[in-house]
């Protein structure tokens, strides 16, 4: 691993409405098929000194009260 870094992250956020669905409250699922077109632009990474971990922080858009999601993310390297 040391041959590579981290340089990006690419999230995925789609919104399922729960009153239109019997979800369950706070139950978000990974899920693969993500639209593409639900990439989040707003979000924020703590990187640790030396690179051993990443923390990928964002904010809800939608109120979780009525909204659960289903997300995926791409992380990407770069070589050294």
């Amino acid at each position: 691993m040391n041959r590579y870094k981290y340089k990006s992250i690419d999230l995925y956020v789609d919104y399922k409405d729960m009153r239109d669905q019997s979800l369950l409250r706070y139950k978000n699922n990974w899920n693969i098929n993500t639209p593409i077109s639900s990439k989040l632009t707003k979000i924020q990474t703590e990187t640790a000194f030396d690179g051993s971990s990443i923390n990928l922080l964002f904010n809800q858009e939608k109120d979780s009260a009525i909204y659960n999601f289903d997300y995926y993310f791409n992380i990407l390297f770069e070589k050294i």
